[in-house]
């Protein structure tokens, strides 16, 4: 096999390194912050040259190999100033992109692949969006037009949305281009899995996930009362009308009548009951806020550790470090590991007729 290199930077607790680890990459740097999240890197892969701390303050030509393969990153979004007129590389700085784009000239790596919600398309009336892909296309690469993938297509039981830049240099653009190569997102894979085919033993799990096997969270005897009434697939719509009411509040209003209260987000996801059948809906850092819910599809309780472990298709033997606090936000942030070897694999492919 033909010998490739990545860095990443923004960690986490791995689920992006996973992924292209599985395709065949050598990971020699990442970069993450969070204490909690390097810990459950260095439990499951003490080998990897990870460096903990501030991104702000690596030299990237020291730290990371020159002309490495692949460099990847899911960088926090973060507002632009307006005070930058043209778009430029020095109007991102105080932002943590800032630091993955000079990351990115510094190291000038083959291919990079940038990682981020969806969420950024609007941010700050797109001025953000705008800002990272003048940028990213004046480092000395070819920006690929930036697109969104759904985790679902490629084999995690759970619609998750992220927006993905991908970064050719221009040197290899040109080899590609006499070669006749272009950059192809990943197709869509045909079978999209839905809950059961982790929640129990089958093609992804050698066990089924059980209850009290994996520590969670539970609710409250009035809470439970309340979310039993929501059937599988059913949101607070489900529940009875007074109940309803008194569940999101009410208030009257100045011509006398009732409405009901609820806060941004909250028309799904309060009391959000998942369907055994059906794909997750997206993981965030707590299965149990009160406007986005994550209850079992048979159980009234939160999605425990190990069913979010499974959801964003951890490796079996994957391991966590910290508290129950800190593991289901490490889950929550993570790329789905399928997800990443999807994107990564899309790279090798074009590595491998390159060499």
């Amino acid at each position: 096999m033909n010998h490739y290199r990545t860095a990443e930077l923004f960690a986490g607790c791995g689920g992006l390194a996973i992924g292209v680890e599985q395709v065949g990459f050598e990971t020699v740097f990442l970069n993450e912050f969070d204490k909690t999240a390097c810990q459950t890197i260095r439990l499951n892969r003490p080998q990897w040259n990870l460096v903990e701390g501030d991104v702000r303050e690596i030299d990237f030509k020291t730290a990371i190999p020159q002309g490495i393969e692949l460099l990847t990153g899911g960088f926090p979004c973060q507002s632009f100033s307006e005070i930058g007129k043209k778009l430029g590389f020095e109007d991102t700085r105080g932002t943590l992109f800032f630091d993955f784009a000079r990351a990115i000239r510094d190291v000038q790596p083959m291919f990079f692949i940038a990682e981020n919600v969806r969420g950024l398309l609007g941010n700050n009336n797109g001025k953000t969006f705008e800002t990272i892909c003048s940028v990213l296309s004046d480092l000395n690469f070819h920006l690929i037009p930036p697109t969104i993938l759904n985790a679902n297509d490629y084999g995690v039981p759970q619609v998750r949305h992220r927006l993905f830049f991908v970064g050719i240099r221009n040197d290899v653009k040109e080899k590609m281009d006499k070669l006749g190569l272009q950059y192809r997102y990943p197709e869509p894979q045909e079978y999209k899995p839905v809950l059961r085919d982790v929640l129990f033993k089958g093609r992804y799990y050698p066990t089924d996930v059980h209850e009290h096997e994996h520590i969670g969270m539970s609710y409250s005897e009035a809470k439970r009362k309340v979310y039993e009434q929501v059937p599988e697939g059913g949101n607070w719509h489900n529940l009875p009308y007074e109940l309803k009411l008194e569940f999101v509040g009410r208030r009257v209003g100045k011509d006398g009548k009732t409405y009901w209260v609820y806060g941004d987000g909250g028309s799904t996801g309060m009391a959000r009951r998942l369907h055994m059948d059906e794909p997750s809906i997206t993981l965030l850092t707590s299965p149990s806020q009160r406007l986005t819910e994550r209850i079992h599809p048979k159980e009234t309780r939160p999605l425990n550790l190990e069913e979010y472990k499974r959801i964003q298709m951890f490796p079996p033997d994957w391991q966590f470090a910290g508290s129950r606090t800190a593991v289901y936000k490490q889950i929550g942030n993570a790329v789905p590991p399928p997800l990443a070897r999807a994107m990564a694999k899309s790279i090798k492919v074009l590595l491998d007729k390159l060499n």
